[in-house]
Order: C-alpha cells, then structure tokens, then sequence
C-alpha cells in the first residue's frame, strides 16, 4: 500500500498489510500490520511472500528499503525481514489483529 497523503513520497510504498478471505476472495479483513512507516522517509517496503508453517502461523519475507542518498545508503533498518504472525485467533474467530508471534530481520 502507498500513502499518498505524505509530501515529497511520491513513490513510497510504507505499508504492509496482511488480508484473509473467507469467501473465495469476494470480501477481505484486514487481520496484521507486518509493516507500516507513516513518514516522509520514502521507504519503500515490497516483495513480500508468505509461507504457512503448520495451521496457522505463517511467515512473511518482504525487502524494506530507503530512496535516495541520505537514508538509502546508511539506514540499519532496511534490508530483508522476516516476521512470524500468529493467526489461531483469526481462525478462530477471535477479535484481534494477529497476535504477537516471532519478528526476526535480516541485515
């Protein structure tokens, strides 16, 4: 996702975000924030990819990098991540967002 509203971010990608269809894709929830920066930073998180690991924990692997000189080439906090979202509450139809899980990046 791309917040638009931020000045000078033109070609930011600052969020993301983790859906669940429960109708053949017809409607989706929102149910986990993997990864969101409301600043004028022009990140650019991308390529995420996601693996299930037994019923329901799934694991999303996604790059997260900087535009531009100042933060692009010396920012420790970009690179390869990969978060772990528990989801049994979801499945389980629990109100929540995910629940807490492992969080592990990748330099």
């Amino acid at each position: 996702g791309t917040f638009r509203g931020l000045k000078g971010c033109k070609a930011c990608r600052s969020m993301l975000h983790l859906a669940l269809s429960r109708d053949g894709g017809d409607n989706w929830e929102k149910v986990a924030t993997v990864d969101e920066e409301m600043s004028t930073s022009a990140v650019r998180i991308h390529y995420p990819t996601v693996v299930q690991i037994g019923r329901s924990t799934v694991l999303v692997a996604y790059s997260r990098f900087y535009l531009g000189r100042k933060l692009g080439l010396t920012s420790p906090d970009q690179g390869l991540r990969v978060v772990g979202l528990d989801l049994s509450g979801v499945l389980t139809g629990e109100s929540g967002s995910g629940g807490g899980g492992v969080n592990s990046d990748e330099g």
